[in-house]
């Protein structure tokens, strides 16, 4: 796995591995939704950490959809890009776009809730972290 940041995108790179497939070959729907995990984790650890937030382990996935645009096959890598990041009060919500030989096979969406972790209640979002996010 290899990653890019810019500041309109964050990328990773896949190589997709034999057990990720499925009986027809394809990549496995779960494989699909891990590597959406991948990038979103990636991304809050390498981004919106600033060394004083402990960012990787205040967030709970709300909300998760998934569109199998294409079919993902192993043997290419897959290019997969967080494309939107907006953030509200107490959530933030990213939008993925998965490649594969250039063509786009899926898109995702999701909504992760920042919590306090002693009490597990929702909390606003630090203005240090919001000023962080950089994809747009």
């Amino acid at each position: 796995m290899s990653r890019a940041l810019n500041m309109s995108r964050f990328d990773l790179t896949i190589s997709p591995r034999t057990y990720e497939t499925d009986a027809w070959g394809h990549i496995n729907n779960n494989s699909i939704c891990a590597w959406f995990e991948v990038a979103r984790t990636t991304y809050i650890k390498d981004v919106l950490s600033d060394g004083k937030i402990d960012a990787p382990n205040s967030w709970v996935l709300a909300t998760m959809s998934v569109d199998f645009l294409r079919e993902t096959f192993y043997g290419s890598d897959v290019e997969v890009s967080l494309t939107r990041a907006e953030v509200g009060n107490t959530s933030l919500t990213l939008e993925c776009a998965m490649h594969q030989n250039e063509q786009q096979t899926v898109r995702c969406s999701a909504v992760l809730v920042y919590i306090d972790r002693e009490t597990k209640q929702s909390r606003r979002i630090p203005d240090a972290m919001r000023a962080l996010v950089q994809i747009t």
